[in-house]
């Protein structure tokens, strides 16, 4: 799920959830089948008045659900919103998000990259569609992201497969979905970004909280 808010752009994964201060343009744009849930809280602390992306745990997860699911008492619901918002607070803030490029040209091409999955399409070819050298396109994206194209292309690439795992893609279906010549590169390139293999951290974000 891609999300942009002003200048910012940002993908939101599976196991993430995007807070939206009150009054915050924005818009939301599915790069694949997606379901999602929205919650409003009345009134937020004064530390969340900031555009941030969360990594949601499993309680928070259950929680949310059942506030969905369950035909629940006003005094009840009451109590669960005021602990998921108790929660989100505690959850801790994700610091790689993938940032898209703020510059026009750059920023269709990311886009353009993202929708159509040009995972492989040589940087010279995108720097000629922008009358660019190779060079100046690098530099360019580096100011703008932070990133080289080379790393920001491939953890675009490794975010979105988490979107697929979670479609219920099998490993080498994500892997040959995003171009990866094997799954094994997929699965040591997820693991050295991630810091555990696809069918664990998947594993990990979907198993029900403890009773």
């Amino acid at each position: 799920m891609l999300v942009k808010s002003g200048t910012v752009r940002r993908i939101i994964t599976p196991n993430q959830a995007l807070w939206i201060p009150a009054g915050t343009p924005h818009a939301i744009h599915f790069l694949s089948e997606t379901a999602m849930r929205t919650l409003y809280f009345a009134k937020a602390p004064e530390r969340m008045r900031v555009l941030r992306t969360l990594s949601i745990t499993p309680l928070i997860r259950e929680l949310t659900g059942t506030l969905f699911l369950k035909n629940l008492s006003t005094k009840t619901n009451g109590l669960m919103t005021a602990l998921i918002l108790q929660l989100v607070q505690e959850a801790p803030v994700t610091p790689a998000d993938l940032a898209l490029p703020t510059e026009t040209g750059l920023r269709r091409t990311a886009e353009m990259i993202l929708s159509k999955g040009l995972w492989n399409t040589p940087l010279e070819q995108f720097a000629a569609a922008l009358n660019m050298t190779p060079v100046t396109f690098s530099r360019h994206f580096q100011t703008d992201t932070g990133m080289t194209f080379r790393d920001w292309r491939h953890r675009a690439r490794l975010t979105l497969s988490m979107e697929l795992l979670a479609q219920g893609l099998t490993v080498k279906q994500t892997a040959l979905r995003l171009g990866f010549s094997d799954p094994c590169v997929f699965t040591a390139a997820f693991r050295r970004l991630f810091g555990a293999t696809p069918t664990a951290l998947m594993r990990n974000h979907t198993k029900p909280a403890a009773t």
